[in-house]
């Protein structure tokens, strides 16, 4: 998790150098990973010394803490405290259902939906990125699925874990 959040923060830091379109799609995707990592770590329990790293350098690292500390029924009033809205927005989303899959998945599909109109932008940095990035999420999705059958889970919730990232 440290590592991906450190591969997080460079594509940020990458981004800056780029368009505003491409600095919001590494922010929605950096946002994304944080609130999914933070909801899976926390409902495993794992404890804040282990995972503390996996935060590091975000802007809600601070409020981030204080949060993994409370159940998640508690974090209502505490959110205010997260200055990114996604992150917030899923938190609480998090907090009120039993399983925030759903949430966490229409969060990536929304910083996914703003690259879609970039396959149409040739030559540029959003179109080189566009095609990267649909080449990495075609793999994503053929490991999924072969894993998935491999384990026997069937297909219809395969199909609901399935990100049809730019289709």
């Amino acid at each position: 998790l440290a590592l991906d959040r450190q591969q997080g923060r460079r594509l940020v830091e990458s981004g800056a150098a780029a368009t505003p379109a491409v600095q919001a799609y590494y922010a929605g995707v950096d946002d994304a990973v944080t609130a999914e990592s933070f909801v899976r770590l926390h409902r495993a329990r794992v404890p804040w010394a282990t995972v503390k790293d996996a935060f590091a350098g975000h802007a809600d690292a601070a409020a981030l803490k204080d949060l993994y500390a409370l159940s998640s029924s508690e974090w209502g009033g505490r959110l205010a405290g997260v200055s990114r809205e996604p992150v917030r927005l899923l938190l609480q989303a998090a907090g009120a259902a039993p399983d925030p899959a759903a949430a966490l998945l229409a969060q990536k599909k929304k910083a996914l939906a703003v690259m879609r109109d970039w396959r149409f932008r040739p030559p540029s940095f959003e179109y080189a990125l566009y095609y990267v990035t649909r080449l990495l999420a075609d793999v994503a999705v053929m490991r999924l699925v072969l894993l998935c059958k491999l384990t026997g889970i069937d297909a219809a919730e395969i199909g609901k874990r399935v990100i049809d990232a730019l289709v």
